[in-house]
């Protein structure tokens, strides 16, 4: 059976709705509320997800910078052990260069004394010489004169 629903009674639902839409109106505000609430705190974890990422990725630049400023020390120190012994081979060199020249100088004074020497002996030929032929001309002349003398 059908009954008929005079307005009466629908009056009543609309109070009795109107009743419960007012009791509602401040849970649904509350619940707007914490939706929102939660949006932006979904947001803020959002940002903050983003901004970790963005850390993270900083710091494997900052992690990749730092390993090539390892190596590049790495090869700057074998560099510098290089020029050390480039430079201690020079050293090396320059003190057998050096213990060469004492040697060569020894040498040249050696020759020059051995030189002086010499030109002295050569003097003393050149005077040893000079004496004979004058011994010589004496000789010469006295067999002359005992040769003109026996005849």
């Amino acid at each position: 059976m059908c009954r008929l629903v005079d307005v009466e009674d629908i009056k009543i639902v609309e109070g009795v709705q109107q009743a419960v839409q007012l009791q509602i109106a401040p849970f649904k505000q509350q619940v707007e509320t914490l939706t929102n609430s939660d949006a932006a705190k979904t947001r803020q974890i959002t940002d903050l997800t983003n901004s970790d990422a963005a850390k993270t990725r900083q710091i494997t630049d900052l992690q990749q910078q730092v390993e090539t400023l390892i190596d590049s020390d790495a090869a700057m120190t074998r560099q510098i052990a290089d020029l050390q012994q480039q430079v201690e081979t020079l050293i090396d060199s320059d003190a057998a260069m050096t213990r060469q020249i004492a040697d060569l100088q020894q040498q040249v004074e050696t020759l020059i004394d051995s030189d002086a020497a010499k030109a002295q002996q050569l003097t003393t030929l050149r005077h040893d010489v000079r004496s004979l032929y004058g011994r010589l001309d004496e000789s010469a002349r006295l067999y002359s004169e005992q040769t003109q003398r026996t005849t």
